[in-house]
């Protein structure tokens, strides 16, 4: 069975930002600091899945060329911020979770 698109996208997202954490400075860009949690991943985790699922019309999910185009717009957004935690100092079974999907 495929793996859906924005789960593969969300695996990429994250493995991306896992091998990236090492080089950013825990700052989100505008200045904002970023959040360094575990609970705050976790929490962007959730706010993560809301922004994925599709709006739904009459029980049917909207996959239009303009959801879709609305949701990539965001996207670049969602990727700074997930880019941004750092995991400086996380416990390993902390820093395990947030690897499982990624490269090791």
């Amino acid at each position: 069975m495929p793996i859906p698109v924005f789960r593969r996208l969300l695996i990429f997202i994250a493995a991306t930002a896992l091998w990236t954490a090492g080089c950013t400075s825990g700052n989100v860009p505008g200045g904002e600091t970023a959040d360094t949690s575990y609970a705050d991943l976790v929490s962007f985790f959730e706010e993560w899945r809301e922004f994925q699922a599709p709006e739904v019309a009459d029980g049917v999910p909207d996959y239009s060329t303009d959801a879709m185009a609305e949701q990539h717009r965001e996207l670049a957004n969602m990727q700074s911020r997930l880019a941004a935690f750092d995991t400086t100092g996380w416990s390993i079974a902390s820093m395990w979770t947030t690897t499982s999907f990624g490269p090791r």
